[in-house]
């Protein structure tokens, strides 16, 4: 699922009728949807991934992970979890994510998680 979200803050100055794949400035938020989020939320803790308010996770819903001010988002779902907006349930899927050049994440296509630092 693929959601587009303005933010009319990072870019005022945008014409609001048009738009193009040279509009998308960057990833604010990037769903990892995982079968025990506060499994895998501890391991990312372990390397300064935090809930982004410091908050404890739910292991039930919605975490968003990263600090509030930097404006991108780990979004850590659990499975099964029904999106807002859509009676979609998130599903595990595979995905990598390198973060801040120094590490490594990647949920297999079996949902199982592995870390590991980023080779120099």
């Amino acid at each position: 699922m693929l959601e587009l979200i303005a933010r009319h803050q990072i870019n005022p100055t945008k014409e609001d009728q048009t738009f193009d794949v040279s509009d998308i400035l960057g990833i604010g938020e990037m769903s990892l949807t995982v079968k025990d989020v506060l499994e895998v939320g501890e391991q990312l803790a372990e390397i300064g991934v935090l809930e982004r308010r410091e908050r404890p996770l739910n292991g039930a819903s919605l975490n968003f992970l990263g600090p509030v001010a930097d404006g991108t988002h780990i979004l850590l779902v659990p499975e099964g979890r029904t999106w807002l907006f859509s009676p979609k349930t998130a599903k595990v899927s595979p995905i990598e994510m390198e973060l801040d050049g120094r590490h490594r994440v990647r949920l297999d296509a079996a949902g199982v998680w592995h870390q590991s630092a980023v080779s120099s």
